[in-house]
């Protein structure tokens, strides 16, 4: 291929780009993430190896939820399992033209996704999606000492529309309660919430904790409670990139690729 061709492939495959570039697709996605596998109760005996401290589940059940919905052309899709254990594999995945959503549950995570676009049909209407995923148990200790719960999360989110409309967000949410039996109490939670309108894309971890003291005498009872959950949402405003531009630019890309392989050999 000649240098003058090239540069004609070339100048058409900026202009292309750059047209595409003016009329990008905005679009946004988060996901929520808790390590259920990292959950670790750490226990320190305080009775001499006499009245080792324990904790045992007595009720275990969770659930995980997804929704995709687009404006124009109408089409709004949602699903959700449940389970009475902390093992069985649950998962969800809906999506319609312009949103999409997904949720996992097994003995090793709670994940939710959410993602959307915009499109150009309506001006007043928002593609969005979301998901959840949980885990909720109640529990008995006995014994004298501490058992000290912690759990492991995340949670990212992007966008690259360039309003306050298009933005996602992720949420997590882990909070622990117990009563001694002898009138007292504690518990303790995590709350994070982040989305990119005001601060842009992000990525953020954390663990939760809590300590559980238990006297040798009487029996606590609690509940542990976590959940993620993922929201996106795309104004329907911005005119999507044509497939065939797509298609043509990757093309010129491969032409010139070959070219150039041609000229070294």
């Amino acid at each position: 291929m000649s240098v003058f061709s090239k540069k004609i492939l070339l100048a058409a495959l900026t202009t292309a780009l750059a047209g595409s570039a003016q009329t990008a697709t905005a679009s946004s996605s988060a996901s929520a993430h808790i390590d259920w596998d990292s959950l670790t109760i750490q226990y320190f005996d305080m009775s001499f190896n006499t009245n080792a401290p324990n904790l045992l589940w007595t009720q275990e059940y969770d659930g995980v939820s997804s929704t995709a919905y687009t404006a124009d052309p109408y089409d709004s899709q949602y699903d959700y399992q449940t389970a009475s254990d902390f093992s069985s594999t649950l998962s969800t995945n809906t999506s319609t033209l312009y949103a999409q959503s997904s949720s996992l549950r097994d003995s090793d995570d709670l994940n939710a996704y959410a993602a959307s676009q915009s499109n150009s049909s309506n001006l007043s209407a928002y593609n969005y999606a979301h998901a959840y995923s949980m885990n909720n148990g109640y529990f008995q200790m006995t014994g004298k000492g501490i058992a000290l719960i912690t759990l492991d999360w995340s949670a990212t989110g992007t966008s690259t529309g360039n309003n306050d409309s298009d933005y996602a967000n992720s949420e997590i949410y882990v909070s622990g309660y117990f009563a001694d039996g002898n009138g007292n109490n504690g518990s303790a939670n995590t709350s994070y919430f982040q989305d990119t309108v005001y601060d842009g894309p992000f990525n953020q971890s954390g663990t939760f904790s809590m300590a559980i003291f238990s006297d040798g005498i009487h029996t606590v009872t609690g509940n542990l409670y976590a959940q993620a959950y993922a929201y996106s949402q795309s104004p329907v405003s911005s005119v999507p990139v044509p497939t065939a531009v797509w298609l043509f630019g990757s093309g010129l890309v491969g032409l010139l690729g070959v070219a150039r392989r041609k000229q070294i050999a």
